[in-house]
C-alpha cells in the first residue's frame, strides 16, 4: 500500500470496488498462478456433477467464531451463482471450469506478489484433472464487507484462464482487467471506480494542493503500456477494465464474447487481440484513452456538481464542497455514483474540524446503504475517529474493537490507529457511557 490511510482518509488497498486488495481496488490483490505441488481433493460429499466446493477443514484462529458457519454457507452458495453469472457474461450455457475448491486461510497466509491478498487462485496440476484452489482470507469473509459472489466470479475467470494455460504473454493488468470486467455489474460499477480514483487523487496527501497530482490520472496514463505500468495496482486494474470496456463497445457483444472466450482458452493473448481488432495492444491503448475521455464526458456531463465539489476541496472550501455534494445527492437517487459521492462527503466531513456529529450521520448513512461495499473498512475508521472527536468513549471503543477484529489485517496503520482510539476510550477513570450518538446509529459489525 502506498500512502498512509491516516493521511488520506481512504484505503488505497481497498480503494475501489474489488474483491482483491491492491490494492483494491482492487491489488496486493487477487493473484492467479499455476504451480506443481500437492493437490487438493474436492469435498467427496459434494454431488459428482458439482465441481465447485468449499474445503470444510479450516484450521485457524477463528475456528470458534460464531460467524464462521454462516459465512462458510454463504461462500458455498455463492459458487454456483458466480459460475452462472460468468456463463451469462460469456454467452455460454456453462463455463468450462476445472474442479474448484475454496480454502479458507487466516490473513498473512495468502501471499500475493509483495503484498497481502484477499484471494488468490492457484492451479494444482499433479492430479487429473487439475484442481483450481481459491484461497480466501478468513478475515475478509467474516467481516461481511465483501460481495462474495462477485469475488468468486472474478476468481473463476482466473481458474478458467489457468486451467487452459492461456494468455501467457498478456500483461498481468490486462488479465486482471478481464476478470474484473466479466465479474462486475457493468458500466455503473466502472463509473464508481473512475470517480473514486479521481477522488483519491485529491486526497493523496492530507489534501495539500502541491501533492494532489502525485498519482497519475487515468487520462494521462492510459495511452501507453509504460504509463499504465507506472501506476499503482489499483490504477492498473482500472486501466485493464477500461481496455475491455472499450473493446466490448467497439466490437459489439457477440464479437467481444468470442474474444473473451478465446483469451481464456487459448495461448497467445496479444496475437488474439490483434486478430480480433486488427491492432496491437500498443496501437489500441491510445484509442482506449480517447474512448475513455468520450465516455467519461458522457457519464459526467450532467454531474457538474461533483467536479464543482472537488474544485471547492482544492480551494480549501469544504462548506462549498459539502453544499455541492448534497445538491448532487438530492437529485441522484439510485445513480451508480451514489456510493462514491456519499464516501466523498464522509471524507470531507472528517476533515471539517468541529463537525463530528455530521460525520457520524454520514458514516451511518453510508454503512446502512452499502453494508457490503469494499469501503466499509474506511467508513468504520472515519466513524471511530468522529466518535473520538465527539467525546463518545463507549461508541469509539466499540468501533475500535470491530476495526481490530475485522480490518486491522488489511494494513498495520488501521490497527495502529484503532489501537490508539481504543486506548483513549479505555483511559483510567474514563466514563463508559455513550455521548450524543446520532439516532439510528449502525451496528458495530462490518457488514450485515
Amino acid at each position: 500500500m502506498g500512502a498512509s490511510l491516516r493521511r488520506i482518509g481512504l484505503l488505497a488497498v481497498l480503494g475501489l470496488p474489488s474483491c482483491s486488495l491492491p490494492a483494491p481496488a482492487p491489488d496486493a490483490g487477487s493473484g492467479a498462478r499455476s504451480v506443481e505441488g500437492e493437490g487438493v481433493v474436492p469435498d467427496a460429499a459434494a454431488p459428482a456433477t458439482d465441481r465447485l466446493t468449499v474445503d470444510p477443514a479450516y484450521e485457524g484462529k477463528y475456528e470458534g467464531d460464531e460467524r464462521l458457519p454462516r459465512s462458510l454457507e454463504e461462500l458455498r452458495r455463492s459458487l454456483p451463482r458466480a459460475a452462472a453469472r460468468l456463463a451469462r457474461r460469456l454467452g455460454v450455457e456453462k463455463p468450462d471450469l476445472p474442479p474448484v475448491v475454496v480454502v479458507l486461510r487466516d490473513a498473512g497466509r495468502i501471499p500475493v506478489g509483495e503484498g497481502l491478498g484477499v484471494m488468490e487462485t492457484t492451479l494444482r496440476r499433479n492430479g487429473s484433472p487439475p484442481v483450481a484452489e481459491v484461497l480466501v482470507t478468513a478475515e475478509a469473509l467474516l467481516s461481511g464487507s465483501y460481495d462474495i459472489e462477485t469475488c468468486m466470479a472474478h476468481e473463476l475467470v482466473h481458474a478458467l484462464h489457468l486451467e487452459a494455460g492461456a494468455a501467457g504473454d498478456a500483461p498481468p493488468w490486462m488479465m486482471e482487467g478481464l476478470a474484473h470486467w466479466l465479474s462486475r455489474a457493468g458500466e455503473g460499477d466502472l463509473e464508481e471506480m473512475v470517480l473514486f480514483y479521481a477522488i483519491s487523487i485529491r486526497w493523496w496527501s492530507e489534501g495539500k494542493p502541491s501533492e494532489w497530482k502525485k498519482r497519475p490520472t487515468l487520462s494521462g496514463a492510459l495511452g501507453t503500456r509504460t504509463g499504465i505500468e507506472d501506476m499503482e495496482d489499483e490504477g492498473q486494474r482500472i486501466a485493464g477494465t477500461l481496455l475491455f470496456h472499450h473493446l466490448e463497445r467497439v466490437l459489439g457483444e457477440e464479437a467481444f464474447r468470442t474474444l473473451a472466450l478465446r483469451l481464456l482458452r487459448e495461448r497467445g493473448a496479444l496475437p488474439l487481440l490483434k486478430e480480433a481488432t486488427g491492432k496491437t495492444l500498443d496501437e489500441l491503448l491510445p484509442e482506449v484513452r480517447d474512448g475513455y475521455l468520450v465516455w467519461a464526458e458522457e457519464v459526467f456531463r450532467d454531474r457538474s456538481a461533483i467536479e464543482g465539489a472537488m474544485a471547492a476541496v482544492r480551494e480549501g472550501d469544504l462548506d462549498r464542497a459539502l453544499e455541492l455534494t448534497d445538491a448532487y445527492l438530492r437529485g441522484a437517487r439510485e445513480s451508480p455514483l451514489v456510493p462514491a459521492v456519499l464516501y466523498f462527503r464522509l471524507i470531507n466531513l472528517s476533515y471539517a474540524v468541529g463537525r463530528p456529529k455530521e460525520a457520524l450521520l454520514a458514516a451511518g448513512e453510508f454503512l446502512r446503504r452499502h453494508p457490503r461495499h469494499p469501503w466499509v473498512a474506511n467508513a468504520r475508521l472515519l466513524e471511530a475517529r468522529a466518535f473520538r472527536e465527539a467525546g463518545d468513549r463507549a461508541s469509539a471503543r466499540d468501533r475500535a474493537r470491530v476495526l481490530l477484529r475485522d480490518f486491522a489485517w488489511i494494513d498495520p496503520e488501521i490497527g495502529e490507529e484503532a489501537g490508539e482510539i481504543l486506548a483513549w476510550a479505555e483511559e483510567d477513570g474514563a466514563a463508559g457511557t455513550a455521548g450524543d450518538a446520532p439516532e439510528g446509529d449502525p451496528p458495530a459489525g462490518g457488514g450485515r
